[in-house]
């Protein structure tokens, strides 16, 4: 994280070669100027290859191939939106159907504005015996075609649409006795870890090659090219970045034990010591920290380890095939099925047939 911010402060030098410091407001400036001088691309430019029709018909042929499933669209009758779409999803093996899963994926006014998954209808064993099927919604704010002007996401939308549609998953595929047990109802610090877990296929050459096309051909894929730099910048100012998760993941952890007199100081000494970036005079950075408010109670950490588990998680994949559906399958019962009705670190062990371990994490942010 030093020789980052060392880094970026070079750059800001030659705008104001008195500089002594780089600050809060100016990091996602240099940071972007500095990516694009060392390598060489411009988002824009990769978006051409990723029209959102393409990346959400691609990564649902993706799913199907791994989950064995069948995604199928239906007429989404009574949705809060016409833009809404609904998906059945089957059981391709003869299951029957799964559930349903509503897309909300345009910008609108009013709309909740970040990206989210939510559970409309639990998966739960009902007193009849039947399973009550679940239905989950993804909302999201991914660019709308306008007249002169396609639809196209960046990559990181890309990647972005296939962790929400893990979320909606982890929902749908749950086996679980109890609603509050079932799909995304486990530890706070394990429910990110199966959409993280999916976030690394979209950096696999051949999931890029069924979720990309340029928009005026959809035959052409990203150029190979042109993916060589984007994985290069793939760990770009990761330092950084890991350094401000575990910053707001100390602050948050000790807000909820100790009440200081002055809670700006405190969350400030933990962004400069620990995070490296000094907060600015007088700003109460922590009241723009949601997580301390929304359910967390000192668990922020959990985006963070829960990625832990997900690179971890992933391994099997990178060795044993990327669209192995025999793994895929695995995961899908051992993991997605069970939800909270068993520890989550044994649904891990189930799964990986070992201890889980950082290995994986560690080897991503050395390379």
């Amino acid at each position: 994280g030093q020789a980052e911010l060392k880094a970026l402060l070079e750059v800001k030098l030659q705008d104001d070669p008195t500089a002594k410091r780089l600050e809060a407001w100016e990091t996602s400036y240099y940071a972007e100027k500095l990516r694009k001088a060392k390598f060489a691309f411009d988002e824009e430019e990769v978006a051409k290859y990723f029209p959102v029709d393409k990346v959400v018909s691609g990564t649902m042929r993706v799913y199907e191939k791994l989950f064995g499933v069948k995604f199928s669209e239906v007429p989404a009758e009574g949705a809060h939106h016409p833009d809404v779409r609904l998906l059945r999803v089957d059981d391709a093996a003869g299951g029957g159907t799964l559930g349903s899963f509503y897309l909300d994926l345009y910008p609108r006014e009013g709309k909740y504005t970040h990206a989210a998954v939510a559970g409309l209808i639990k998966g739960r064993e009902l007193e009849n015996g039947q399973y009550q099927r679940p239905v989950a919604l993804m909302m999201a704010n991914f660019p709308a075609a306008v007249p002169g002007k396609p639809a196209l996401m960046r990559h990181e939308d890309a990647v972005t649409y296939m962790h929400e549609f893990g979320h909606g998953l982890h929902q749908i595929f749950t086996k679980a006795k109890y609603a509050s047990f079932s799909g995304t109802s486990v530890a706070r610090d394990f429910v990110e870890t199966p959409s993280q877990m999916l976030e690394n296929f979209a950096w696999q050459r051949e999931v890029l090659d069924e979720i990309s096309g340029h928009y005026e051909d959809a035959s052409r894929k990203l150029p190979p090219e042109l993916f060589a730099r984007m994985l290069a910048a793939r760990s770009f100012n990761k330092g950084l970045q890991y350094l401000r998760q575990i910053a707001f993941g100390m602050a948050d952890m000790t807000l909820h034990m100790i009440v200081p007199k002055e809670t700006s100081m405190l969350f400030g000494q933990f962004m400069e010591l620990v995070g490296l970036i000094p907060s600015p005079d007088g700003v109460k950075r922590e009241a723009s920290f949601g997580h301390l408010m929304a359910g967390y109670s000192a668990g922020y950490y959990g985006y963070l380890w829960s990625e832990v588990l997900a690179d971890d998680a992933f391994t099997r994949f990178a060795r044993e095939g990327v669209l192995n559906s025999v793994v895929g399958m695995l995961w899908r019962r051992e993991v997605l099925e069970k939800g909270s009705s068993r520890p989550e670190i044994d649904s891990m062990r189930a799964y990986l047939g070992r201890e889980p371990n950082e290995d994986a994490f560690i080897q991503k942010l050395l390379k």
